[in-house]
C-alpha cells in the first residue's frame, strides 16, 4: 500500500497548499475529497476559507458530547460516503471522527489527512467490575509478537459494560471498549495485564492494554495524502513503515510551499537540567527541608523570569489552567495545538509537560520494532515542537527574538536541531545535584552473588508467552535418525492444541513488511481453501495492492538480526508454489502428485496463452524448515523426473523443458501474493484437487522417506550424452568422503567448505554446487548451520576462481 506524504515546517504552507489548492482544484474537476483535522477549530478556520472557491464544502462533526451525538457522526458520514450530493465535494472531519469509520471496499474519494494521526493509545484502568466483565467478553488471538495477546470485542460495547451518556463523563474502560470494537484498530495486551486480572494483589490491579490503527483504515480511499511537520519521526510513519505501508514523498505540492526549513537565528532555547525530564521527577521534593516539589520550583522560576511579560505555557493536564496566577498575561496552549495561527503574537513559550513512556509502552514498542529513541521523538520531541511552533516562529518575516524554556537537555537539542542557527544555554535554577545526568548504573539490587545468581536462574526459567505456547504444542526438534547417521528432524505428534492446530498462514501487507498483520486460523484444511477460493473472486488494481501469505509462524526474537527470515520461523503449515508460466499446465501438476490434494489458483498476471498459478499443498500438521527444504527437494526432484528438468529458462538450451516454477521462492521464508482475479479475465483459474484417495501431505512420512534427499542435477545430459566437463565419479566419492567423515565439534564449518571446493574442483558450476550443498547438509553434524553457511560458501568459491586466474595470467 502507499500513502503520499507532505513533509514541511510547520507555518510554510502545506494546509493551505494541500487543502485551498490541492483539494480545490480536485473538486473542481469532478473529485470527491475528505480531509481530516485535529481538532474542530481547525475544520471551522478550513470552512471559512474555502468558502470563497466556489466548491460545495460541508464539515460533519458532532453538534453535541453525547453517545448520540457520536453516532450521528458514523452515519452521516457513512452516508456522504456511500451517497455523495455532488461529483465534486469537499467533506471535512475530526481525526477522531475517521477513526470510527467502519467501511470496507472501495470509496470514490479522496483522503488528506492534515497532521500525523495519532495511531498509538495506552489504557491503565483499574481492574473493577467493568473491566473484568469487559476483558471476559473478548476473544482473545496470539499476535506476532512475544508476550501480547490481540484483544477483540466483537459486539456492541453498549451491550457489554454500562456507557455515560456525555462523552465527557467517560473513563478510560469506556474508552477501551470503543475501541477494542473498532473495526481497522487492534487491541494488544500484555501478559501481566492477563495476569492482573486474576491476581488477589493490591498493587498489580491495573489493566494494561495498548491499541493501534491499522492502515486498512485508509485502504477503501482512491489516494491517501498525509501533511505533516517532520513526518518521518512521527508514530504513523515508523509503525505503519514497519507493517509495510510505503510512503511517498509528494515533491510536486512540496515545490510549492513558502519555505523548506526553520530560521532559528532569532530564537534562543533555554533549559533547566541535563537529566531527562519525567512524571516522576515532577512530583520530587525540591529540597529535604520543603514542600516544594520540583515541578513548582521550575514554575515559580519562569513566573520571576518573565514578571508580566506574556508567554504560552504547556504543561500535563493534571495541572490546572491556574499555575501563572500572578501574570494575567501567561496564556495556556491547548495540548493539541497542530495548525492553531492566532498565537503568532507571543515571542515566549514554555514546555512543561512530562511525556515520556512508561516502561511497560516502551518495551510494548520495543517488541514491534521502534527504538527507544524513535518513540520518545515521536511521542515527546515532535508535540515540543508543535507546541513551540505556534509563536512568532511561524512566520519567517517576524524579526523579534524569541525566547523557548524547556526541562531537560534531549528536548532543547531536538528542538535546537528542527530550529537551524538558533543558540542553546541552560538555566542556573537547580542545583548540580537536581540539574546534572547521574552516571550510568542502576543502584545494587542483590546483597550477594549467589543471590544474584538465583534471580537470573528465576528470570531464565521464567518463559514468555511465545516460547511456553511453542512448548505445549507441536515440538520441533533435531534428533538423530533411527536409520541414517544423519540428523534431521522427527516430529512429537502429541499435545497438538493452540494456534498449531488452527494454523494456515500468516499474512503481510508487502513484500517490505517486517510483521505480520494477521494470521489465517481456521478449523480445517476445507475452511481455508474456501477462504482463498473467496479471495479469489475479487478484483484489484494491480499485484502490488494484494496481500502476501507465508507458510510461515515468524517469532522476531532477540538475538537475530532479521524479523521474517528462517532464523524466525517457529513452524510452518503447509506448502505453496509458484509458477511463472510457460512450463508444466496447472492439471499436470496435480497428476504428478497424485496422492495429494491441492489447490491451483491463477495469479494477476495469469492469461489463457500464458497461465501463471500458485499451488497450495496442506499438510497434516506444521512443521520446522529443515523438512520444508526436504519436501521442496523431492516436489522438484518429481518434476525432473517427469521430463521437465530445466529450472530455469536457459537451460532449455539442451533440449530439456522448463517447470515453470519460480525456485527464488523455495526457502521456508518465501512470501507469496493471496489469490485475485487475474487482470485478463480468461486468465482466472481456481482447482481444487480433493477427491477420496487424495489427502493433505503427512511430513512425518516425507521425512522417512526422502531423508537423504533427492538427486537433483547428478548429471548434465546433452542428448545421450554425458557433459564430459564433470568428473562424476570424483563428484560422487566426494559426497561418500564427506557423509561418511567424523562429525567433530568445531569442524562442521571447515569440512564443509572443503566439500564445496572439491565439488567445483570436480566441474560442477555454482549453480550444481548449491544444489548438491544444500542435499548434503543433512549430513552435517548441524544442518541448519550448513545450510546458512552455503552462500558465503559461494561466494568464498567465487572469490577463489578469481584468485587462481590472475595467477595464472601472471
Amino acid at each position: 500500500m502507499k500513502v503520499r506524504y507532505l513533509n514541511a515546517p510547520a507555518g510554510s504552507g502545506k494546509s493551505f497548499q494541500a487543502i485551498s489548492t490541492h483539494a480545490v482544484r480536485m473538486a473542481l474537476d469532478g473529485e470527491r475529497v475528505l480531509v481530516a483535522m485535529p481538532t474542530k477549530e481547525l475544520i471551522g478556520q478550513a470552512m471559512a476559507d474555502l468558502g470563497g472557491y466556489g466548491v460545495q464544502a460541508e464539515q460533519i462533526v458532532a453538534n453535541a458530547e453525547t453517545a448520540a451525538g457520536e453516532r450521528s457522526v458514523v452515519s452521516r458520514l457513512v452516508r456522504t460516503l456511500r451517497q455523495p450530493d455532488s461529483s465534486g465535494q469537499i467533506v471535512l472531519i475530526t481525526h477522531e471522527g475517521l477513526k470510527m469509520l467502519q467501511y470496507s471496499g472501495q470509496l470514490d474519494w479522496h483522503l488528506i489527512i492534515d497532521e500525523a494521526l495519532q495511531v498509538h493509545a495506552s489504557f491503565d484502568p483499574i481492574i473493577d467490575e467493568d473491566v473484568m466483565t469487559l476483558a471476559n467478553a473478548c476473544s482473545r488471538t496470539s499476535c506476532p509478537w512475544s508476550g501480547l495477546t490481540e484483544f477483540t470485542l466483537s459486539k456492541d460495547p453498549r451491550q457489554t459494560i454500562e456507557f455515560p451518556e456525555k462523552v465527557s463523563e467517560r473513563t478510560q474502560v469506556h474508552k477501551l471498549a470503543w475501541t477494542l470494537s473498532a473495526k481497522h484498530t487492534n487491541v494488544y495486551v500484555p501478559d501481566s495485564s492477563i495476569a492482573a486480572l486474576h491476581s488477589s494483589d493490591p498493587g498489580n490491579r491495573k489493566f494494561i492494554a495498548f491499541s493501534m490503527v491499522r492502515p486498512k483504515l485508509v485502504e477503501p480511499f482512491k489516494s491517501v495524502l498525509i501533511l505533516s511537520a517532520n513526518f518521518e519521526n512521527s508514530l504513523i510513519h515508523n509503525l505503519w513503515s514497519i507493517i509495510g505501508v510505503k510512503f511517498v514523498e509528494d515533491t510536486e505540492l512540496a515545490s510549492c510551499l513558502r519555505f523548506r526549513e526553520h530560521d532559528g537565528s532569532r530564537a534562543t532555547i533555554l533549559y533547566v537540567m541535563d537529566r531527562p525530564w519525567s512524571s516522576a521527577k515532577q512530583g520530587r521534593l525540591f529540597t529535604d527541608n520543603d514542600e516544594l516539589t520540583v515541578h513548582d520550583a521550575i514554575v515559580r522560576k519562569v513566573s520571576e523570569h518573565f514578571g508580566n511579560m506574556p508567554f504560552l505555557w504547556v504543561a500535563n493536564a493534571v495541572h490546572k489552567n491556574n499555575l501563572f496566577p500572578s501574570n494575567p498575561n501567561a496564556q495556556r496552549l491547548p495540548n493539541v495545538s497542530h495548525g492553531l495561527n492566532h498565537f503568532q503574537d507571543f515571542t515566549n513559550v514554555v514546555f512543561l509537560p512530562a511525556l515520556n513512556p512508561s516502561p511497560v509502552e516502551l518495551a510494548y514498542f520495543k517488541k514491534l520494532g521502534l527504538t527507544e529513541e524513535q518513540v520518545k521523538t515521536g511521542r515527546f520531541y515532535e508535540s515540543a515542537y508543535q507546541s513551540v511552533m505556534r509563536c512568532s516562529l511561524r512566520s519567517q518575516n517576524d524579526t523579534r527574538p524569541v525566547q523557548i524554556i524547556v526541562v531537560d537537555r534531549a528536548t532543547a537539542d531536538h528542538l535546537h536541531q528542527l530550529l537551524p542557527g538558533s543558540s542553546i544555554n541552560k538555566l542556573g535554577w537547580l542545583n548540580d545535584e537536581q540539574s546534572t545526568q547521574k552516571k550510568p548504573g542502576r543502584p545494587q539490587k542483590h546483597s550477594s552473588n549467589a543471590e544474584k545468581q538465583a534471580a537470573y536462574r528465576s528470570r531464565k526459567n521464567a518463559l514468555s508467552d511465545h516460547e511456553s505456547f511453542v512448548a505445549d504444542s507441536n515440538k520441533i526438534i533435531l534428533d538423530d535418525s533411527g536409520y541414517c547417521s544423519s540428523r534431521y528432524e522427527n516430529y512429537i505428534n502429541t499435545n497438538i492444541e493452540n494456534v498449531t492446530n488452527v494454523f494456515w498462514g500468516s499474512q503481510f501487507q508487502s513484500r517490505t513488511a517486517k510483521i505480520a498483520t494477521h494470521l489465517f486460523l481456521c478449523d480445517s484444511v476445507n475452511d481455508f481453501v474456501a477462504q482463498l477460493k473467496e479471495m479469489s473472486l475479487e478484483k484489484v488494481g494491480g499485484k502490488e495492492d494484494r496481500y502476501l501469505i507465508s507458510p510461515a509462524y515468524f517469532n522476531p526474537r532477540e538475538g537475530v538480526e532479521t524479523q521474517k527470515g528462517k532464523q524466525n520461523i517457529e513452524f510452518l503449515r503447509g506448502i505453496w508454489l509458484d509458477n511463472d508460466g510457460g512450463g508444466i499446465p496447472p492439471e499436470a501438476v496435480s497428476n504428478l502428485f497424485p496422492e495429494l490434494q491441492m489447490a491451483i489458483f491463477n495469479s494477476y498476471n495469469s492469461t489463457k496463452a500464458n497461465p501463471r498459478y500458485r499451488v497450495f499443498i496442506p499438510t497434516t500438521t506444521v512443521f520446522g524448515p529443515q523438512t520444508h527444504d526436504t519436501v521442496i527437494n523431492e516436489i522438484w526432484s518429481r518434476f525432473h523426473r517427469a521430463g521437465y528438468e530445466a529450472d530455469t529458462l536457459d537451460q532449455c538450451e539442451d533440449g530439456r523443458r522448463f517447470h515453470g516454477f519460480d525456485r527464488s521462492k523455495k526457502p521456508a521464508a518465501s512470501l507469496f501474493y493471496l489469490p485475485s482475479q487475474a487482470a485478463d479475465p480468461y486468465g482466472n483459474i481456481f482447482l481444487e484437487f480433493d477427491d477420496g484417495h487424495r489427502k493433505p501431505l503427512e511430513p512425518k512420512d516425507w521425512i522417512r522417506k526422502y531423508h537423504r534427499g533427492p538427486e537433483i542435477l547428478t548429471e548434465k545430459v546433452l542428448g545421450d550424452q554425458v557433459d564430459p566437463s564433470v568428473d562424476w565419479a570424483k563428484v560422487e566419492a566426494t559426497k561418500v568422503a564427506w557423509r561418511n567423515s567424523p562429525k567433530t565439534p568445531g569442524s562442521g564449518n571447515g569440512n564443509f567448505f572443503k566439500l564445496g571446493l572439491k565439488l567445483q574442483l570436480a566441474g560442477l558450476s555454482w549453480a550444481e554446487i548449491e544444489v548438491h550443498l544444500r542435499q548434503e547438509a543433512i549430513f552435517a553434524r548441524n544442518p541448519m548451520e550448513r545450510h546458512r553457511q552455503i552462500p558465503s560458501i559461494i561466494s568464498s568459491l567465487k572469490i577463489y576462481t578469481m584468485d587462481q586466474k590472475t595467477r595464472k595470467a601472471a
